[in-house]
């Protein structure tokens, strides 16, 4: 059975992910080859309980919560999140502040 970090990468396709910082940011980006979310569904992927119609190709009925958590979690850190979606590569880019107070709340 595949790990369910895994389960919207088909088999042989590659997750790759990027950290990039600067003097008052850093930026995450992960990418995973091999799925594309269509155009009319990305507004809607963050919401809650909100799941990509024929995106769980191995049926294991997840609620639909993880890019909600993710979604509240950086506007907490005052960060932003997009995704892109084309050409069988789907991209989560997320910028973070890294002067921000939100993080002293989290430890």
């Amino acid at each position: 059975m595949r790990k369910s970090c895994y389960k919207y990468t088909p088999p042989c396709e590659k997750i790759s992910v990027a950290v990039l910082t600067e003097l008052e940011q850093v930026q995450i980006r992960i990418s995973n080859s091999g799925v594309e979310i269509p155009t009319e569904e990305l507004p809607l992927i963050f919401d809650k309980f909100y799941r990509v119609r024929n995106g769980d190709r191995w049926k294991q009925g997840e609620t639909g919560l993880g890019l909600a958590l993710v979604k509240n979690l950086v506007k907490y850190l005052k960060g932003s999140i997009q995704v892109e979606s084309r050409a069988m590569q789907t991209c989560f880019t997320i910028n973070l502040p890294l002067n921000s107070a939100a993080y002293l709340k989290l430890c």
